[in-house]
């Protein structure tokens, strides 16, 4: 089967705290932590993080399921400004919606 018939792999989201927002969605959804870590320097770069900052990578997944996982990056530095007051994640193209069915 393909993905579009048996759901995704895995889906890579950026956070504001990496660790923290996979503690809580590992909680919420049975999941377990898989990996935590520290981001290699090129991959930060690559994702357009600050020069110096420290990024951090969670995978978390389902220990019965073989597709679902979730990776989550964030990366340190100074918070940037909101771009207006009530500021949402879509204002700067991001979004938070992940559809998910128990198997």
């Amino acid at each position: 089967m393909i993905a579009l018939d048996n759901g995704f792999q895995e889906v890579v989201g950026m956070v504001a705290d990496a660790d923290e927002a996979s503690r809580r969605l590992a909680g919420a959804l049975g999941y377990d932590i898989s990996y935590a870590g520290d981001l290699a320097a090129p991959l930060s770069a690559a994702w357009g993080a600050d020069q110096g900052a420290k990024g951090r990578e969670v995978l978390i997944v389902h220990r019965d399921m073989a597709r679902g996982a979730i990776r989550l990056f964030s990366f340190g530095g100074e918070h940037r400004a909101l771009m207006r007051d009530g500021a949402q994640p879509w204002d700067a193209g991001g979004i938070f919606d992940i559809n998910m069915r128990p198997g």
